[in-house]
């Protein structure tokens, strides 16, 4: 029989040797009128896992398809029915399919509730709805459905792994909810239980790594995120190797750390590989590939080159809108970061156009004052204030502030950036003594956090230095506004435990 645990390394041989026949059975299938139905479908399910695992998406799909054809017409609370709808609405979220994804789901949920089939499948189903549902930004409904299956586990023996799991789902909705505190407490446990698990040296210690820095990340600890990313990223390209696509969203995650770190060269190789990997595999609409480009879009902004930025920011919302609508929060990413390079090119009518849909959005998914809202809102106030409109500018940058300073504190790298928007805007407003007191306020937050050699820190300081009356050493004769890189941490894909 086909490795039940097809999608983990130690079986990957063994299925890799497989799967030649197993896939010239599914061809000939019609011919072989004796075989078994359920043992025939059973297969196919276990190796459309594996190929899932192995990002051979397309062809997984066409046997997933297969396998519920050859059971159609048991019954719908039947375990194997269950299971394989399970593993295939995983797929299907990672193929961009969130609406299939869901229906399947909610049928499993509506049959998992029944006494007759059991608790097994109650908890996975709740989990994965979980992870859909924040996905696509329902967030409060994502964190009672995962907490719902936390709170099986007791009484219907949840797996460990499972609860691993639905703790590391937990942390990014928590952390999404802007709620950072929690969001780490979260990942701490679920990288807790998959050691005792697992142990130390599993390859799933390291997606659990991989979230946990996101919280640090966001929480300003950056050099803390990415000792975790390295060792991430190092455990699994010893499992896999490193053009495996499993290593796709450390690296994507890394490549954010070491930007934030002004490590400009190897932040963008760490985001060109993810983009190779992600380009090489049989999946065309990746719902990776608007993340990286976006991603890389910040990067080049940061470096100095705009045209190559509006470049890779044109083409992630290119991307992005052949998989999602306008108001996804992938799409408030994109769309923000986008909008930023549109005013800083000084094309001004799209940006308003690009920003105000994604502030509409945010506010919509998030609330008004969630700190994702407050990059949104501090990218349109810089928009407005360039428009000529620096009143209503100053007002949304004062907004975006106290918002962030509420989940973040006073030094913070957000913090420092808006403080840097107020100062710039003053300026423009013929006030200087006034930005310069917002610049040295964003000076001070900027050493604190990005540290003095930082290349973000050296514009502040430059900036401090003009509304000190001081062009010369400033090096120019205005002040630099700077942006608030948005980005969305990116988890394994769902078929990782």
């Amino acid at each position: 029989m086909y490795p039940i645990s097809a999608g983990e390394p130690e079986h990957a041989t063994m299925a890799g040797t497989l799967l030649p026949h197993v896939l010239a059975v599914h061809d000939r299938a019609r011919e072989y009128g004796c075989t078994p139905r359920r043992e025939l479908a059973a297969l196919l399910e276990r190796t459309a896992v594996f190929l899932h695992a192995s990002t051979r998406l397309t062809t997984a799909q066409a046997l997933f398809d297969s396998a519920l054809r050859l059971l159609r017409g048991i019954k719908p609370t039947d375990h194997q029915l269950l299971r394989t709808e399970l593993a295939y609405g995983r797929l299907l979220q990672d193929l961009g399919r969130s609406a299939d994804a869901q229906d399947l789901f909610q049928r499993v949920l509506a049959q998992a509730k029944k006494r007759t089939v059991g608790p097994g499948f109650l908890a996975p189903a709740l989990i994965d709805m979980g992870r859909l549902l924040q996905e696509e930004g329902r967030l409060r409904e994502a964190r009672e459905r995962v907490e719902e299956a936390l709170a099986l586990a007791p009484a219907a023996r949840v797996p460990v792994e499972l609860q691993a799991k639905a703790y590391g789902h937990l942390g990014r909705i928590q952390q999404d909810l802007g709620r950072i505190t929690d969001a780490r407490h979260a990942y701490d446990l679920a990288l807790r239980l998959t050691v005792e698990a697992f142990g130390e040296s599993d390859s799933r210690v390291a997606l659990r790594r991989n979230n946990l820095a996101g919280a640090l990340h966001l929480a300003g600890d950056v050099e803390a995120a990415r000792r975790e990313l390295t060792d991430a990223l190092t455990r699994l390209e010893r499992v896999y190797g490193s053009d495996h696509d499993r290593t796709v969203a450390v690296r994507v995650n890394l490549g954010a750390a070491l930007q934030a770190l002004g490590e400009y060269g190897v932040a963008r190789s760490q985001l060109d590989q993810a983009h190779r990997i992600c380009m090489a595999l049989e999946l065309h609409k990746d719902p990776r590939i608007p993340m990286i480009l976006t991603g890389l879009g910040v990067l080049a902004q940061d470096d100095g080159d705009l045209p190559l930025a509006l470049g890779r920011h044109r083409a992630a919302l290119t991307a992005g809108l052949t998989l999602y609508p306008p108001d996804h929060p992938r799409m408030v990413v994109v769309s923000s970061n986008a909008g930023s390079a549109m005013t800083h090119g000084g094309e001004i009518q799209e940006a308003r156009t690009t920003l105000l849909t994604a502030l509409e959005a945010a506010a919509a998914l998030y609330g008004e004052h969630h700190p994702r809202v407050a990059v949104v809102r501090s990218h349109w106030g810089m928009c407005l204030a360039a428009a000529g409109d620096t009143d209503a500018g100053w007002a949304q940058e004062r907004i975006a502030l106290e918002d962030s300073r509420r989940t973040y504190g006073d030094q913070h790298q957000r913090t420092a950036t808006i403080e840097n928007s107020l100062g710039c805007i003053r300026w423009i407003q013929g006030r200087s003594r006034e930005g310069g007191a917002h610049f040295t306020r964003a000076l001070r937050a900027a050493t604190l956090t990005y540290g003095p050699a930082h290349p973000r820190t050296a514009i502040i300081r430059s900036n401090c230095r003009l509304s000190e009356g001081d062009p010369v050493t400033a090096g120019r004769l205005e002040p630099a506004a700077l942006f608030i890189p948005l980005h969305i941490h990116q988890q394994a894909t769902t078929i990782d435990r």
